[in-house]
């Protein structure tokens, strides 16, 4: 999983991932920066926001 540390760069990164997929997308604040995953995945996690298709 890519790390970012722009907040914009994450973002278009969950959007592009959600359309790619069909699956909602978590963005998940790590201590090193904000990862995007599946949100199923990122159950116990800090998810800072979700995206949708």
């Amino acid at each position: 999983m890519t790390v970012f540390t722009d907040e914009l760069a994450a973002l278009e990164e969950a959007h592009c991932l959600a359309e790619q997929t069909g699956w909602p997308q978590a963005i998940v604040s790590q201590d090193d920066g904000l990862v995007v995953m599946a949100k199923h995945r990122a159950w116990g996690m800090e998810i800072l926001e979700v995206v949708h298709e």
